[in-house]
Order: structure tokens, then sequence, then C-alpha cells
């Protein structure tokens, strides 16, 4: 039941985090998506079925405040959750550069997703070119070392505990 208050904050803090910095990074053409980082970090602490769910969640988030295509987003993200539940079993989340490798080519795969979604449904998407999509990730991964971090924290509890 802690863990998922705990997860149940998380989102709640994320959804305003994310909120925050779509705003922020509006203004100089940068598009952050921490809904997805929060995601991966969560995935990679956090057993299955919290991941998918908060994967799940978050990308029907994202998707009631787009404009096209309900349920892209949860269907990305949960491919993503997938994703990092493969990679999770050869891969190590204690130091911070794969936890900003694993981010990088999430968030690469999951423009990308998103945006084939958009052609097979729509007929067409808004691509806003190479730069976006390679400084969103860049942007994504160098904030995933503190996402990481902060719900390494909040999860210590809950090993020490037990």
């Amino acid at each position: 039941m802690r863990n998922f208050i705990i997860l149940v904050i998380i989102f709640l803090v994320s959804t305003v985090a994310h909120w925050a910095l779509v705003t922020a990074g509006a203004g100089f053409n940068i598009s952050f998506n921490f809904m997805l980082v929060a995601g991966i970090a969560a995935c990679s602490f956090y057993e299955r079925w919290a991941g998918y769910t908060f994967m799940f969640f978050g990308g029907l988030f994202l998707d009631f405040f787009g404009v096209n295509m309900f349920g892209a987003y949860a269907f990305t993200f949960t491919l993503c959750c997938a994703a990092v539940y493969t990679a999770k079993k050869s891969l190590d989340f204690e130091s911070p550069l794969p936890q900003a490798v694993l981010v990088f080519c999430v968030t690469l795969g999951s423009i990308l997703v998103y945006n084939l979604t958009g052609i097979i449904f729509l007929k067409g998407t808004s691509w806003h070119g190479f730069d976006s999509l390679i400084l969103s990730a860049v942007f994504n991964a160098l904030t995933a070392p503190f996402v990481f971090y902060i719900l390494k924290i909040l999860r210590l509890p809950l090993e020490n505990k037990f």
C-alpha cells in the first residue's frame, strides 16, 4: 500500500513538473517530456505492475492535453515501458551514465513511435525536425540522473524497512 501511495505522489509531482518544464521550454523551442523520464525511473525501481500502470496513466495524462490522436501517448509510453523492462535485465541503473543513455534512447524511440502512429492514423504528423528530436532527447537525458536520484531516495525507506 505504501508503494502505491508513493507512486501516486510521484505521479502528481511529475504532472506539475512536466507542465512547468514544458511551459518554460516553449519560449526557447525546447521540448521536455518529464512524464517519460519519471516513468522510466519508476520502471527501473518498481515492479512491473507499477511501471506499466505509471507509464500508461502518464501517457493518458498527456493524451488529455493533446489535440490529436487520443491514446497515442498511452500506447507509446506502454511500449517504452516494455523496452525499459527488457533493458533492465542487462543494465545497471545505479550510475548516471546508463540512466542518461537509457532515457536518451527511449526518448528517441518514443518520439519516432508517436510520429509513426500519427502517420498511420492521421496520414501525417507535425515534424519539428531532427534538431528538436535530438535536443529533446538530450534535455531528457540530462534531467534523468536527478529524477532517478529522487526516486531512489523515496525508495530507500522501503528497502530498509523490509
